[in-house]
């Protein structure tokens, strides 16, 4: 599925009414879901202009959302000093992207999971619970980058529960099927539902432009 048909189908089956928080997964590292999770975020902003978005980095093995929002020490520096203060007190902290003030960046950073294996905690899981819940008041849409599936079950599984549905990530001419099988049956078998499947960098033999002038 294309990112606009995704957006699409999230906006009238789940944001419209009022399931907006979507969690963004892969089976294994490296298929782009942080490149995935900010195109849905861009392409909900503009099929609907005066929403707003957060983007939770909830991956503390890769902080690739993080990091691509950040651009340049300064903002890097601002990124750490409101996650040290979020941890403090308690509270989400919302930095608003550089180049969007309709979107926002929350990092759980390395809070999330205390273990290599990023085991979660009772104590991180009801924070992480009571932040998404207080999101949902404030923003129309949340997007969760969660950690690869079957390198991280454990943790998805737990975080799943949180959310209102899925979207899978999948890296064209890269991901063996049996890896996309065994993700998705995984994802399946989560209580929450699988609202599509996004193919990240696929080629175009035919100019993109073409693409979307003609099909």
């Amino acid at each position: 599925m294309a990112v606009t048909e995704v957006v699409g189908t999230l906006t009238k089956t789940y944001i419209d009414q009022g399931h907006g928080v979507v969690g963004v997964v892969a089976s294994q590292p490296r298929e782009g879901t942080t490149t995935v999770t900010l195109a849905l975020a861009r392409a909900f902003v503009d099929y609907r202009p005066a929403s707003r978005v957060l983007l939770v980095d909830a991956n503390p093995s890769n902080r690739d959302l993080t990091q691509s929002v950040m651009r340049g020490e300064r903002l890097g520096r601002k990124a750490a000093k409101m996650a040290a203060t979020e941890r403090n007190l308690g509270e989400p902290t919302y930095l608003p992207l550089p180049d969007s003030p309709q979107q926002f960046l929350l990092s759980f950073g390395q809070g999330v999971g205390e273990s290599g294996d990023l085991g979660l905690s009772g104590d991180a899981v009801n924070r992480i619970d009571h932040v998404l819940k207080a999101a949902r008041h404030e923003f129309d849409l949340v997007l969760v980058d969660l950690p690869p599936v079957l390198q991280h079950r454990d943790a998805v599984q737990t975080l799943a529960p949180l959310l209102d549905t899925l979207v899978m990530v999948v890296r064209a001419a890269q991901t063996r099927r049996p890896v996309i099988e065994q993700g998705a049956e995984t994802l399946k078998s989560l209580p929450r539902p699988l609202a599509g499947v996004i193919l990240n960098d696929r080629p175009y033999p035919i100019p993109k432009w073409i693409y979307r002038r003609f099909f």
